[in-house]
């Protein structure tokens, strides 16, 4: 458990006992980047004004540390989580998200390993699923593909990267991923990688050093919400905006404050809900912070 904590800021069929469930379809989510100018019209929050962070009901099993929700527009929910009966010591489940409260969860069977599986999402077209699996010392980006939006995933593959890929966000189109790479000595770096031309190295986002981690995208590609390391060894949830052809110095979110640990996890398509992993009464778990329109 010592291990899975210190893991906790980088970081689909589902299976119920024998019984194996299709994760439903999904034409949206809440990816985005750069390549997302035809997603900017799904936008409706886009200011810094948010709403204190509530939990999400639902997922707790336990003493279990539920971490990296991610919603698609319908409300299917993915997470990670270290409860009992899984397969390795962190694996990821699905579930039905319908305002604050997750039902139906349940683990996804065909994509666990005895290793550690982090940060779940959707392709847009619901065919392909990509996590990322803690092996050895590095943050590893794995995907499955099935035929079918009611079929069951494949085995697995691995994606070529040259860099640790801790807590990626997918673009709107599915082209593209942002990442943090750990590096030596616990460096962290920011990236945004291609998944369509895998021969194109991941393009670094200087703007920001070693205390940031875990980019989230919104779906105009203007828009970054990032973990901030602090010298007190706590968390933030810190958002940055583009500027000038770069990105702007990241600004802290005072309603986000009082979220111990925050860290995002995802962004819904419009902007409105942004989801984070947090630390409330000890227990590390996934909240919901509502943006004004």
């Amino acid at each position: 458990m010592n291990l899975l904590r210190a893991l906790l800021p980088f970081a689909l069929v589902a299976c119920v006992g024998d019984d194996v469930t299709a994760i439903p379809a999904d034409g949206g989510n809440q990816d985005a980047g750069s390549d997302a100018g035809s997603d900017a019209g799904l936008l409706r929050c886009t200011g810094p004004d948010f709403g204190a962070p509530t939990a999400i009901s639902g997922i707790a099993n336990g003493d279990s540390v539920d971490l990296d929700l991610w919603v698609s527009d319908t409300g299917t929910a993915l997470f990670a989580s270290s409860r009992t009966g899984g397969v390795g010591s962190t694996d990821i489940y699905a579930g039905s998200l319908r305002g604050e409260t997750v039902s139906g969860v349940a683990l996804v069977a065909t994509i666990n390993s005895g290793a550690a599986e982090y940060r779940p999402m959707l392709s847009p077209d619901s065919l392909s699923i990509y996590f990322t699996r803690f092996v050895g010392s590095a943050f590893q980006l794995w995907t499955a593909r099935r035929t079918t939006v009611t079929g069951i995933f494949q085995a697995p593959q691995q994606v070529a990267n040259a860099r640790s890929v801790a807590c990626p966000s997918l673009t709107p189109s599915g082209a593209s991923i942002y990442f943090s790479d750990m590096g030596s000595g616990g460096k962290a770096r920011t990236y945004v990688q291609s998944l369509e031309t895998p021969g194109v190295p991941p393009a670094e986002l200087t703007e920001f050093g070693d205390t940031f981690r875990c980019p989230v995208p919104n779906a105009s590609g203007a828009e970054l919400f990032l973990r901030e390391l602090l010298a007190n060894g706590k968390e933030r949830t810190v958002r940055s905006t583009r500027k000038n052809g770069g990105w702007s110095t990241p600004e802290v979110i005072p309603a986000l404050d009082g979220l111990e640990n925050a860290t995002p996890s995802a962004l819904s398509s419009d902007g409105c809900e942004l989801y984070l992993t947090g630390t409330e009464n000890g227990r590390v778990a996934p909240f919901v912070s509502r943006r004004k329109k």
